[in-house]
């Protein structure tokens, strides 16, 4: 998720100021624009990936040995 963060970053930055934004120093704000984009997609990203994968969470029982016997016999 690192990865996918500071590509974000990158991409907020192009996207705001263009391609020449990257070998230029940009002003504090601006950058802090584009971090707290990131961070709200990439954590929207994990709340979607969540909500997704918790159902299947609960199709996984635990079964015990004792119960597993009883059926099989």
């Amino acid at each position: 998720m690192t990865a996918v963060l500071q590509s974000r970053i990158h991409s907020n930055i192009i996207g705001i100021f263009g391609q020449e934004a990257v070998n230029e120093s940009l002003p504090p704000r601006a950058l802090e624009l584009a971090t707290f984009a990131a961070y709200r997609d990439c954590f929207r990203s994990m709340a979607v990936l969540t909500v997704v994968l918790l159902p299947g969470i609960f199709l996984f029982r635990i079964v015990r040995a004792d119960a597993a016997l009883r059926t099989t016999a």
